[in-house]
């Protein structure tokens, strides 16, 4: 073609898994350009040959209008010669380059799809395991990069005539659809009994297990990211019989519903909720309102509950046949990851469940449910996984190759290289062997199989805590010429909101939530949760201001029983409160005349009884002072039944407080005086200020004296807190706030806080892409390791990581 030129082009982001090879040929078909697209490792590489305008058309299209689900992070062009070549193709993948390209979330299944499930006249009707280029599984069923049906499980899978003419169709929307399949090639279901010995194969299959369920049985039904346990979510003795199973007696469910139609009628919801259940990532959406059709053991004594829609064929099949609202929930030993493997599921269920649906496509990476909920106006993560891992995020400030390795609970890792950060899925807490397993086998993913020259570049970022497993991999990295560095935890915290919302030093940052290793000095209190900092440019940070510490007694029997984070509170108050007339009703009510000697033997013996600063617990105790949760069934138990509390508070109101109300509460600044201490060059271990909750906690024992309602009480203290974050920033020079840590899961509290700083005219930042919990703190590592001054702490040689944290 005369005047014609070709160029090169590399597109990263994610890019593979999505339809975006198939969108590159029909976009390159559209300007009759010849060339061709393929997968590698790192990207994916295109060559287009054409007139100028045609070229230059193609490639403002391409970065500009990606598919659905597709994202372009960055896009290289050059110009190379052009070529004697005719026509466009997709041509095979190439294998080189690092694997730096994320694989893709698995996606729910999408309308067409669903259509094609109920269709008689389609190739897919009832058929399970139907999917498209726009969803279905991709990272729960991947081996390596670049994402190709021969490198996941569906290599197992030969493509039928019917199939294979299809995927080589450009007109077809299963064009180069890699986990193209139908019942004639695909994946086959089975239904085993109790004990795992199969009962049958074939489409009665579905049928047969909703009869189960709809004669109140369960069911362990392998999904996409592994076994779930599942039962009639309007049977109360069902539902019952599960939580036994799961050892589970509080903590909420989540329930499945079909689709849109079945949303609409169990419930009233928000647009915002609705559009996020619909979605392909479709988490488990919490509703804060209670749903009289379901089984009152589905939350009980609670005024929400979690729903999602059927992300799969199969649980489409499902739900249909049943016609119904189920229970869903991850099969799994306690403290342990969810099971995705039929033999271990049968070993471990075995007698507990009625039957078992499986198949034979395997699972190599396991996914818990995402979990979402609505905060000023946009989804706010619980829980980062099935449908959004493992995919990246962009950062803006790109140093040095760093690994971060999480906490202890809600573990994730995470990479950071080249603009981007790599996250893992939820990990869970690492409590068992198992749990250890599969965060190595996740790192040594991130890490190329965990080649020994992959440490030699890296920072290792890890925890201050001693006893961490996480801590472990820290010296593996010293032990392979890599560095370790420490990191104090909230630290990881605002520098995962940093991350999320790419931006740099200098902030305010605040960091709430139930504990994280502190104990900077002597007397400084060991469990930190009640911080802000000051980060400053171009790095270092200074602790700015700490919450009072109080005692728990008992330690972690503390956290299990808020009760006795309230007597630690009356305690540290004083005289006037320990004698306070409600303090007094309170202690009667609460405690047995033995307990209370003992434990408050305990506070004034300072046995067994760590000091915390944490916001986390100091929710616990006024939740247990104001009467709603003196022991906890499960994490933040106290914290959301204060919550929601604060909230209908504001229901009822339906305005704005009045300001003569606002000030209820106060949190006092008292500037932080201390001995000289040794150890004391490092800004992070001198709080300028203490924040001292006792006005507060006199106000509430007043209001319970006067009969103030515990909504009233309720709302005020999280005013109060709010207020606190704002008079903190405005003592500094900074005009950025970040809000991070487990305290801003709750939505009353993060929509004052973002509301009041934005009325002083504070920009304010709170997590977007990730969880505010420890879920986020691998990325928060990875991220501060960027900047100078920001890790350090008390491990600073390699001898001594090595001696403290063994």
């Amino acid at each position: 073609m005369n005047g014609a030129i070709r160029k090169h082009i590399t597109v990263a982001g994610t890019v593979q898994g999505v339809g975006f090879r198939p969108f590159v040929y029909r976009l390159a078909q559209e300007f009759g350009l010849d060339g061709w697209v393929k997968n590698t490792a790192d990207d994916v590489t295109i060559e287009v040959q054409g007139l100028p305008v045609h070229v230059e058309q193609f490639l403002s299209k391409l970065q500009a209008h990606p598919p659905n689900n597709a994202s372009v992070s960055t896009m290289r062009t050059s110009k190379i010669e052009p070529r004697a070549e005719q026509g466009f193709a997709i041509v095979a993948s190439g294998s080189t380059g690092n694997g730096s390209t994320a694989l893709v979330p698995d996606l729910a299944i999408c309308d067409q799809c669903i259509a094609d499930v109920y269709s008689p006249s389609s190739r897919y009707y009832q058929y399970a395991f139907t999917s498209c280029t726009d969803c279905g599984p991709r990272y729960s069923i991947s081996l390596a990069s670049p994402f190709d049906r021969k490198h996941s499980a569906m290599s197992e899978f030969e493509l039928c005539v019917d199939c294979a003419i299809a995927y080589e169709n450009p007109h077809d929307r299963r064009f180069h659809a890699q986990l193209m399949c139908c019942s004639s090639c695909g994946p086959e279901l089975q239904l085993c009994d109790s004990d795992g010995a199969e009962l049958t194969r074939g489409k009665s299959i579905v049928k047969k297990a909703a009869n189960l369920l709809r004669d109140g049985g369960l069911l362990a039904l392998k999904g996409l990211g592994g076994f779930q346990l599942i039962c009639d979510a309007t049977n109360s003795k069902a539902v019952a019989r599960l939580r036994a199973l799961k050892q589970r007696p509080a903590k909420p469910m989540a329930v499945m519903l079909a689709g849109e139609k079945e949303l609409s009628d169990l419930c009233p919801t928000s647009a915002v909720q609705r559009a996020l259940f619909l979605s392909p990532q479709a988490p488990i959406v919490v509703i804060d309102q209670s749903i009289l059709s379901l089984a009152r053991e589905v939350a009980p004594g609670l005024r929400s509950v979690g729903i999602m829609r059927a992300t799969t064929a199969l649980h489409h099949l499902l739900l249909k046949a049943f016609n119904g609202p189920v229970v869903v929930t991850s099969a799994n030993r306690s403290g342990e990851p969810i099971i995705t493997d039929d033999e271990l599921a049968f070993s471990t269920l075995a007698g507990n469940v009625d039957c078992f649906l499986t198949h034979n496509r395997h699972i190599h990476h396991a996914l818990d449910d995402s979990v979402s909920r609505i905060a000023l106006g946009r989804p706010l993560l619980l829980r980062r996984a099935r449908g959004y891992a493992p995919k990246a995020i962009s950062i803006n400030h790109s140093a040095s190759i760093a690994l971060g390795v999480g906490g202890h609970h809600k573990n994730t890792v995470a990479l950071a290289n080249q603009g981007l950060i790599e996250l893992s899925a939820y990990l869970g807490d690492l409590d068992s062997l198992e749990s250890v397993r599969r965060f190595r086998a996740n790192v040594d993913e991130l890490l190329d199989d965990g080649a020994d020259s992959r440490w030699a570049e890296l920072a290792v970022v890890h925890d201050w805590h001693p006893d961490y497993e996480s801590t472990e991999v820290a010296i593996s990295a010293l032990a392979k010429d890599g560095t370790a560095l420490p990191l104090q935890h909230h630290i990881a915290h605002i520098c995962a909101v940093m991350a999320d919302n790419r931006i740099e030093p200098p902030c305010f940052g605040v960091a709430w939530d139930g504990n994280g290793y502190g104990a900077a000095f002597p007397g400084d209190p060991a469990l930190w949760g009640g911080e802000m900092f000051s980060l400053a440019e171009p790095g270092g940070c200074q602790r700015r201001v700490s919450l009072l510490g109080f005692p728990l007694a008992g330690g972690a029997q503390a956290i299990r029983e808020p009760r006795r984070v309230a007597l630690g509170l009356l305690t540290v108050g004083g005289e006037e409160l320990r004698h306070h007339h409600s303090a007094a009703l309170y202690c009667q009510r609460s405690f047995s005349n033995e307990e209370l000697l003992l434990i408050q033997t305990m506070l004034n013996n300072k046995f067994n009884s760590p000091m915390s600063c944490s916001i986390g617990r100091l929710f616990d105790g006024i939740a247990s002072l104001i009467g709603l949760c003196n022991k906890q069934e499960f994490e933040a138990q106290a914290a959301s039944d204060l919550e929601r509390q604060a909230l209908d508070y504001l229901e009822a109101k339906n305005s704005e407080t009045p300001d003569s109300e606002q000030a209820a509460y106060a949190l006092v600044f008292r500037r932080c005086e201390r001995l000289e201490i040794e150890n004391t060059e490092h800004p992070l271990f001198r709080p300028a200020w203490l924040l001292d909750w006792r006005p507060l906690l006199k106000g509430v024992l007043d209001d319970l004296s006067a009969g103030k309602e515990r909504a009233y009480i309720a709302y005020h203290f999280h005013y109060a807190l709010a207020r606190s974050i704002v008079d903190a920033a405005k003592m500094t020079q900074h005009t950025r706030v970040v809000l991070s840590g487990g305290c801003f899961q709750n939505v009353c509290l993060l929509e004052l806080c973002v509301s009041l700083l934005e009325q002083q005219g504070f920009d304010v930042f709170w997590p977007r892409q990730l969880p505010a919990n420890d879920g986020a703190l691998s990325v928060g590592q990875a991220y501060a390791a960027q900047f100078e001054g920001l890790c350090g702490g008390p491990y600073y040689s390699r001898s001594e990581l090595g001696l403290k944290c063994v």
